[in-house]
Protein backbone atom coordinates (compact mmCIF):
# COMPACT_ATOMS: atom_id res chain seq x y z
CA UNK A 1 0.00 0.00 0.00
CA UNK A 2 1.27 3.46 -0.87
CA UNK A 3 1.49 6.13 1.77
CA UNK A 4 -0.67 9.17 1.10
CA UNK A 5 -3.05 7.54 -1.38
CA UNK A 6 -6.79 7.61 -0.87
CA UNK A 7 -8.56 4.27 -0.51
CA UNK A 8 -10.15 4.81 -3.95
CA UNK A 9 -6.77 5.43 -5.60
CA UNK A 10 -5.26 2.42 -3.83
CA UNK A 11 -8.03 0.10 -5.13
CA UNK A 12 -7.43 1.34 -8.68
CA UNK A 13 -3.67 0.85 -8.36
CA UNK A 14 -4.09 -2.66 -6.99
CA UNK A 15 -6.04 -3.69 -10.10
CA UNK A 16 -3.58 -2.31 -12.67
CA UNK A 17 -0.79 -4.08 -14.51
CA UNK A 18 2.48 -2.30 -13.74
CA UNK A 19 5.54 -2.62 -15.98
CA UNK A 20 8.98 -1.34 -15.03
CA UNK A 21 10.70 -0.21 -18.24
CA UNK A 22 14.30 0.84 -18.82
CA UNK A 23 14.28 2.84 -22.05
CA UNK A 24 17.56 3.78 -23.70
CA UNK A 25 17.53 7.43 -24.70
CA UNK A 26 18.86 8.60 -28.05
CA UNK A 27 22.49 9.73 -28.22
CA UNK A 28 21.42 13.26 -27.37
CA UNK A 29 19.70 13.03 -24.01
CA UNK A 30 18.11 16.39 -24.70
CA UNK A 31 15.76 14.62 -27.12
CA UNK A 32 14.08 13.00 -24.12
CA UNK A 33 11.85 9.97 -24.47
CA UNK A 34 10.19 11.06 -27.68
CA UNK A 35 6.66 11.15 -26.32
CA UNK A 36 4.05 13.81 -25.81
CA UNK A 37 2.05 13.64 -22.61
CA UNK A 38 -1.49 14.49 -21.59
CA UNK A 39 -3.04 15.02 -18.20
CA UNK A 40 -6.41 13.47 -17.44
CA UNK A 41 -9.02 14.74 -15.03
CA UNK A 42 -12.65 13.95 -14.27
CA UNK A 43 -15.45 16.01 -12.82
CA UNK A 44 -16.82 14.52 -9.63
CA UNK A 45 -20.57 14.56 -8.87
CA UNK A 46 -20.04 17.46 -6.47
CA UNK A 47 -18.61 19.56 -9.32
CA UNK A 48 -14.98 19.41 -8.22
CA UNK A 49 -12.23 18.29 -10.52
CA UNK A 50 -10.13 15.22 -9.73
CA UNK A 51 -6.79 14.80 -11.50
CA UNK A 52 -6.25 11.24 -12.74
CA UNK A 53 -2.62 11.23 -13.82
CA UNK A 54 -0.25 11.67 -16.73
CA UNK A 55 -0.68 9.54 -19.86
CA UNK A 56 1.09 9.01 -23.19
CA UNK A 57 -0.63 11.17 -25.81
CA UNK A 58 1.69 10.32 -28.70
CA UNK A 59 4.83 8.27 -29.30
CA UNK A 60 7.01 10.29 -31.66
CA UNK A 61 8.38 8.44 -34.69
CA UNK A 62 12.12 7.86 -34.34
CA UNK A 63 12.24 8.79 -30.65
CA UNK A 64 13.58 6.63 -27.83
CA UNK A 65 10.13 5.28 -26.86
CA UNK A 66 9.30 4.53 -30.51
CA UNK A 67 12.56 2.58 -30.96
CA UNK A 68 11.96 0.70 -27.70
CA UNK A 69 8.40 -0.16 -28.74
CA UNK A 70 6.86 -0.84 -25.33
CA UNK A 71 5.25 2.49 -24.41
CA UNK A 72 1.87 2.88 -26.06
CA UNK A 73 -0.66 5.68 -26.45
CA UNK A 74 -2.86 5.95 -23.33
CA UNK A 75 -0.32 4.21 -21.06
CA UNK A 76 -0.15 5.95 -17.70
CA UNK A 77 3.22 7.06 -16.34
CA UNK A 78 3.26 6.24 -12.64
CA UNK A 79 6.94 6.78 -11.98
CA UNK A 80 10.22 7.91 -13.41
CA UNK A 81 13.52 6.86 -11.91
CA UNK A 82 13.05 7.20 -8.13
CA UNK A 83 9.94 9.43 -8.31
CA UNK A 84 6.52 7.86 -7.63
CA UNK A 85 3.81 9.85 -9.43
CA UNK A 86 0.82 7.76 -8.33
CA UNK A 87 -0.11 9.75 -5.25
CA UNK A 88 0.62 13.25 -6.47
CA UNK A 89 -2.66 15.07 -6.01
CA UNK A 90 -2.19 17.49 -8.89
CA UNK A 91 -1.37 16.61 -12.50
CA UNK A 92 0.74 19.77 -12.65
CA UNK A 93 2.97 18.44 -9.85
CA UNK A 94 3.42 15.11 -11.66
CA UNK A 95 4.15 16.86 -14.96
CA UNK A 96 6.71 19.14 -13.31
CA UNK A 97 8.38 16.14 -11.63
CA UNK A 98 8.65 14.29 -14.97
CA UNK A 99 10.10 17.31 -16.76
CA UNK A 100 12.59 18.05 -13.99
CA UNK A 101 13.76 14.45 -13.70
CA UNK A 102 14.24 14.00 -17.44
CA UNK A 103 16.38 17.16 -17.53
CA UNK A 104 18.50 15.81 -14.67
CA UNK A 105 19.16 12.44 -16.30
CA UNK A 106 22.68 12.47 -17.65
CA UNK A 107 22.89 8.79 -18.58
CA UNK A 108 21.50 7.25 -21.73
CA UNK A 109 18.52 5.46 -20.22
CA UNK A 110 15.53 6.20 -18.12
CA UNK A 111 13.53 3.93 -15.83
CA UNK A 112 9.77 4.36 -16.24
CA UNK A 113 6.85 2.67 -14.59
Amino acid sequence: MLTGCSEEVQKRLDSEQILDLDIALNETGSAGLGVSLKARAVMKPDGTREDCGIFIKKVLHGGAAFKDGRLQVNDQLIGIEDIDLRCMLKNADASDAITKRLKEIGSLHSNLQ
